[in-house]
């Protein structure tokens, strides 16, 4: 069965790691990174930037 993992955290804290961790012992795994996807969606709102 599917399963959708959420990484959440401070900066730093080794999300990053982890993801790269769970691609390589996960064959098909997708590491979806939302920082990589602010620039291709329209409308994003960066509260950071404001």
């Amino acid at each position: 069965m599917p399963r959708l993992i959420h990484l959440n955290g401070p900066p730093g804290i080794g999300k990053s790691t982890l993801a790269a961790l769970g691609v390589e012992r996960h064959p098909g795994t997708l590491d979806l990174d939302a920082d990589q996807l602010h620039p291709l969606i329209g409308g994003w709102l960066d509260l950071g930037e404001s």
